[in-house]
């Protein structure tokens, strides 16, 4: 394997890394919901980042390690001094498009806030006669993005005016219309994502 495969498929292992908060934005952005998979891609994460780093070291070592003139008896390994160059570059261009895949969980609340309020008026629901409020402690989100994707789903869902969904508290508070939606439908909706909803306030 030469150090353009190993280049290749770094990248594609640090986006199926990031696959638990890159496929909620695609999903949600396309208008398809969300990725109920998030949490199992979650849980192979670190063993994909650690796939990741070692692909990246095999590509690095095969671009800078010293050619012996033996090796290229044949001609087989013949690069030019500016072939070599625009690898190289390539390389670490490569590497950088690696971290921030890598890096994407820690900044995906920005990408999602970013695409929430630029489609705040398509999910604004009008306020019915009664109004509910419903608490949920939700387990499975594993960054600020799933809180994001989660919310814009909700606020999705018919009778639902607005979601607020806390990452760090691991909470989930919808507000609701009752002659619409109930709670029943509130925390299937929550599952279908992927994620467990428990009741922890009735509404009010």
């Amino acid at each position: 394997m030469n150090d353009k495969s190993l280049t290749l498929a770094s990248i594609l292992a640090a986006g199926v890394a990031s696959l638990c908060c890159i496929a909620p934005l695609v999903a949600v952005g396309i208008g398809v919901g969300t990725f109920g998979a998030a949490a199992w891609f979650e849980e192979l994460r670190p063993y994909l980042l650690a796939l990741t780093a070692l692909l990246l070291a095999g590509a690095f070592y095969l671009s800078y390690r010293k050619t012996e003139d033996a090796e290229c008896a044949d001609g087989s390994c013949a690069v030019s001094p500016e072939q070599k160059r625009k690898q190289r570059a390539l390389l670490w261009l490569s590497t950088a498009a690696v971290v921030m895949l890598a890096a994407f969980p820690h900044y995906s609340g920005f990408v999602w806030s970013e695409m929430a309020s630029a489609e705040t008026t398509a999910f604004a629901v009008s306020k019915g006669e009664s109004e509910a409020v419903a608490v949920f402690a939700v387990k499975g989100m594993t960054c600020a993005g799933c809180a994001a994707g989660m919310k814009a789903t909700l606020e999705r869902e018919e009778g639902v005016a607005s979601a607020e969904v806390d990452y760090e508290n691991a909470t989930a508070r919808i507000r609701f219309d009752p002659a619409k939606t109930n709670v029943e439908n509130l925390m299937a909706a929550i599952g279908e994502m992927g994620y467990t909803a428990k009741l922890m306030e009735r509404p009010s």
